[in-house]
């Protein structure tokens, strides 16, 4: 029998009564948002009673919800369990939050990351250049565990090189990975490097080209383009996204200056500027 416009769109009306009727587990950032999926369509939620923290929540419509309560741990732990698994080198701590790189290129295929695209590591717990075990939701890297596939040691060897400055061409017998050159040769690039040069370096990565830059002092506001759209962005020291110039949902602070170069080339002549 052939499946009509009408079937389809009952079969919708009947998932979209499931899922008002259910509860659900989920992590609430500042924004106070959380992110569903309904009859295959994702749909933004304002959650109107919440404080960021884990929640067990209950649609009150497609665009509004509110907190039931707050989960037990051993909800939260068999929540992440679930979650497919990305493997990230740490690679620098701001504040409390880890940011680190894919350890393996097929990890970078599930996350959309290219190899070089530094992402943050919620509730991440580590030193440099340690490498560790997430939970990937599709949106956020939640951190698990160390990756006990790589032994520590690695990560004492790179710290103590990075503190002599020591030339990755040097650093040999230890058998690193390339992620792991990758990583520590930014980390190097990054202690010794003129300003300009490095911004230059970091834009080049995602296609891009940079015009200029301001030193603020605790921030740089750079110009710089790709693939012919222009784009004025402010950033930390640590390259962290500080306002990207277009609109990001309210995540700014969850890039950092080598991934929104993708994200601009990505959605060239889609994108919302502030």
């Amino acid at each position: 029998m052939k499946t009509t416009v009408k079937d389809l769109l009952k079969g919708v009306r009947e998932q979209e009564k499931v899922f008002l009727k259910s509860y659900f587990l989920a992590p609430i950032f500042k924004d106070r948002r959380v992110s569903a999926t309904v009859a295959g369509f994702s749909t933004t939620l304002r959650v109107i009673n919440a404080e960021p923290g884990w929640a067990i929540i209950k649609p009150l419509s497609l665009v509004t919800a509110k907190v039931i309560r707050k989960p037990e741990l051993t909800e939260i732990i068999s929540y992440l369990d679930k979650l497919p698994k990305v493997s990230f080198i740490l690679s620098k701590k701001y504040e409390d939050e880890w940011f680190g790189f894919p350890a393996y290129e097929y990890h970078s295929k599930l996350g959309n990351l290219s190899p070089w695209n530094m992402r943050q590591i919620n509730e991440g717990r580590g030193a440099k250049f340690c490498q560790v075990t997430t939970g990937y939701d599709g949106k956020n890297f939640w951190f698990l565990s160390p990756d006990f596939k790589r032994h520590p040691f690695i990560a004492e060897f790179l710290q103590d090189n990075l503190r002599e400055k020591t030339p990755l061409k040097k650093l040999t017998g230890q058998g690193l990975t390339p992620q792991e050159k990758l990583v520590y040769r930014i980390a190097l690039a990054m202690e010794k490097e003129p300003v300009e040069e490095m911004l230059k370096r970091v834009v080049a990565h995602g296609g891009g080209k940079l015009h200029s830059y301001v030193d603020r002092g605790d921030s740089y506001t750079i110009r710089f383009s790709v693939a012919g759209e222009a784009v004025s962005a402010t950033v930390k020291k640590d390259l962290e996204i500080i306002s990207a110039g277009f609109c990001l949902s309210g995540e700014d602070n969850k890039f950092d200056l080598a991934s929104i170069t993708s994200v601009v080339r990505e959605g060239k002549g889609g994108l919302n500027y502030d």
